[in-house]
């Protein structure tokens, strides 16, 4: 039998470069009125409790970086997903929800 000795050599914690965050002042409208309970997720971080009662919730590590994923899910609201360019500079986001249309139909009904 043979055994084969593997040696890997892993970077000190202080040779790894840091990951450039920030956090990000959310805004969630239907285009008029703030969007309670909208779970909001912006690089893989989300809003710990969703929007609050004025739309608002605060992401907060979000990595800086071109691209980046932002999906906003509220019941009664069609889905919304987009992709962000973050910058260190970057403070505030402003999103729009459309109203789902079984929603809409329901309430006229």
């Amino acid at each position: 039998m043979y055994y084969t000795q593997v040696l890997i050599t892993l970077p000190k914690p202080e040779d790894i470069p840091e990951i450039a965050t920030v956090d990000i002042a959310v805004s969630v409208t239907d285009g008029t009125d703030p969007v309670q309970g909208a779970i909001v997720t912006i690089g893989g971080q989300s809003c710990a409790n969703g929007t609050g009662s004025g739309g608002g919730c605060t992401v907060k590590d979000v990595p800086v970086g071109t691209g980046v994923a932002v999906s906003v899910t509220c019941e009664g609201y069609e889905d919304y997903t987009a992709t962000e360019d973050i910058t260190e500079e970057t403070t505030t986001l402003s999103i729009t929800l459309t109203e789902a249309e079984n929603t809409q139909q329901e309430s006229e009904g």
